[in-house]
């Protein structure tokens, strides 16, 4: 293959791999709201609490829901009560203050109005996610995920992860097709060479070492197939026959670091 031709592929999997897994996370969080906005929450919810004792309701809300489905409404936020001076707190400080102060009032309330966080832990990798929608009656539900789920960034270096998985894997298969091919065309050629002769080394422990073979080092199998007929002149089939599968065996590594350092150097030469 031209060095070119391996240049323009490298270069186009990078593209994919840096600026595919934005676009697939953007699509799939849009995906995940579009499915909330088709929910309708039960009229049977239990009213939200407020501050810290928000957070930890919220917190066991997935691990208490049995549902298949990825959003689950888990309180509605009640009105404010009519006949009451309603003190409205924009901080849990405030908020824990003014109920401190109000302990013993019946004529006064605490509110607290804070945005809600849409992760519950934003540190972690994958997170329980909230959301906050009004219901048919105007009320606002606090809809949070059934399990924890990658956002954002974490959610693009999940998709890069799977992406350089499949493209990994991808190439490795190819590899392996045009290395076979090539294994397979040469075995022939040697086995038929020796049918004639009569003399022929293990089968598979042969192929192996073809497949392995890089090009420029078709001279092994032969010295590998001189040194083989000898001892089975000397030492017989069974002994020869050891002797060459061990050879293959220690061979391996060496073949497999030649194949992997003339690849490196010609996706080397092609980004040049």
């Amino acid at each position: 293959m031209r060095p070119w031709i391996i240049g323009a592929a490298l270069i186009a999997v990078a593209a994919v791999v840096a600026f595919g897994p934005r676009l697939t996370a953007r699509r799939t969080e849009d995906g995940r709201h579009e499915r909330l906005r088709t929910l309708r929450a039960a009229q049977s919810l239990p009213a939200c609490p407020m501050g810290d004792a928000l957070d930890a309701f919220l917190n066991r809300v997935p691990a208490g829901q049995a549902s298949g489905s990825l959003w689950v409404a888990a309180c509605r936020e009640q009105p404010l009560p009519a006949g009451r001076v309603i003190v409205v707190a924009d901080n849990r400080a405030g908020f824990a203050a003014c109920r401190e102060q109000l302990t013993h009032q019946s004529k006064a309330a605490c509110s607290l109005e804070e945005a809600l966080a849409f992760l519950a832990d934003a540190t972690r990798a994958r997170s329980i996610a909230r959301v906050k929608l009004s219901d048919s009656a105007g009320h606002p539900v606090i809809w949070v995920t059934s399990r924890p789920l990658a956002w954002g960034d974490s959610l693009v270096r999940e998709h890069r992860f799977y992406l350089i998985l499949v493209v990994s894997g991808l190439a490795a298969c190819w590899l392996m097709a045009v290395t076979a091919r090539h294994a397979r065309s040469t075995y022939g050629q040697c086995r038929a060479m020796r049918v004639a002769g009569g003399r022929n080394v293990p089968r598979w422990p042969e192929f192996w070492l073809l497949f392995l073979l890089p090009a420029y080092a078709h001279s092994l199998p032969v010295d590998y197939r001189d040194e083989y007929e000898e001892r089975l002149e000397s030492e017989g089939e069974a002994q020869a026959g050891r002797w060459y599968r061990k050879m293959v065996y220690t061979s391996s590594r060496d073949l497999i670091g030649m194949r992997v350092r003339r690849l490196l150097r010609g996706a080397r030469r092609s980004v040049r």
